[in-house]
């Protein structure tokens, strides 16, 4: 069913058409700026509950969310590299970073602008990095691997205080890279040469995390009609790409850059299979998104072992892979009707309804 967002304007014609009157538009106002005040995060609900199944996000409501967003990506870093011509080394990041919480109370807080919000998040959380990482290494006189921890914490942070402010739903994969870049950060420090040598192993462990946290999210609400739907869809965003590199990482190795043959490449495609099939359970086209770049690189390196012409193996590559999404995307809904059938009933009660 439609979900219209009403303006002020649209409340002044119902009265002038005498659909409501003058009192009842006047309390219609107050109990949404009520509801509002109470509920801030629901403005940043992305689709309407009865298409959830879907996966509908919206990023801008018109070019005007694209052109603040161009404006803030400019003025941002404008601001970070006038900082040096002060002779104070922090001014820049410090001051770009009071000027994007600015932005944030007024474009995130009181517009409910989606993707100025997302291009402010990322803009806070890295520029309190920047400013924390800089105080150490300016006014303690820290090593640059505490440094980078500390710059890790004070994103970690940031994004904390954003979310908890705002409630945007990207703000939390923020928050969950922040949290995972400072595991590594802190991890490199201390241990070195352990986190080289077991990076893939590590990095399974960061994504199955975040795949956690995207599943609890997404289980309180399996019907996909409040703001953890959209939470869950940034954190499987974020966890596919962990899972499936360091998995490649793990079964291939270091040369998982240049498969080594049919193997290996069979390797990356059962792998991408797995977790087509678990996206599909959990109804997240998000989770099997990051996995197209992998697929993409195999089938290039199966068609490479005939013999074809460079353009010839892309041509092949993009109409298989490109194939493959439309035919799953169509067959979706029964695809995985038919898989919700063979699940295990305890699981299968968790997960979506069928047919949404």
């Amino acid at each position: 069913m439609p979900n219209p967002d009403f303006s002020p304007a649209d409340v002044s014609a119902a009265v002038d058409a005498g659909i409501i009157s003058a009192s009842q538009a006047a309390a219609l106002t107050a109990f949404a700026e009520a509801r509002r005040a109470a509920h801030p995060a629901d403005a940043f609900l992305t689709g309407d509950a009865a298409d959830a199944g879907r996966e509908n996000v919206h990023f801008a409501r018109g070019f005007h969310d694209i052109f603040m967003t161009i404006g803030i990506a400019m003025l941002l870093p404008g601001i970070v590299l006038a900082g040096p011509l002060t002779g104070l080394p922090l001014v820049g990041s410090g001051a770009a970073l009071a000027v994007a919480w600015l932005l944030a109370e007024f474009l995130t807080g009181r517009r409910r602008l989606v993707l100025p919000s997302i291009a402010l998040v990322i803009a806070v959380s890295f520029l309190a990095g920047l400013f924390t990482k800089g105080v150490f290494n300016t006014l303690l006189h820290q090593g640059s691997g505490l440094s980078l921890t500390a710059g890790t914490v004070g994103a970690l942070v940031a994004a904390l205080i954003f979310y908890a402010r705002f409630r945007l739903p990207f703000a939390l994969a923020v928050l969950a890279a922040a949290a995972i870049a400072m595991f590594f950060a802190a991890l490199s420090y201390a241990f070195p040469v352990f986190t080289v040598t077991q990076f893939p192993l590590l990095a399974l462990a960061a994504g199955l995390c975040t795949f956690a946290a995207a599943m609890w999210q997404d289980l309180r609400d399996p019907a996909r009609r409040t703001l953890r739907a959209d939470n869950a869809f940034w954190l499987h965003l974020l966890a596919a790409p962990l899972i499936v590199h360091a998995l490649i990482g793990l079964l291939i190795g270091s040369h998982a850059r240049d498969l080594q043959g049919v193997g290996d490449a069979g390797i990356v495609i059962a792998i991408v299979v797995v977790l087509g099939i678990i996206a599909i359970l959990i109804d997240r086209r998000a989770l099997l998104v990051s996995g197209l770049a992998y697929v993409g690189y195999a089938l290039a390196r199966l068609v490479r072992e005939t013999d074809i012409s460079a353009l010839g193996v892309t041509a092949i590559t993009l109409v298989i892979l490109g194939a493959a999404v439309v035919a799953l995307g169509s067959g979706w809904r029964p695809i995985r009707n038919n898989l919700l059938r063979l699940a295990p009933r305890p699981l299968a009660t968790l997960l979506p309804p069928a047919g949404m």
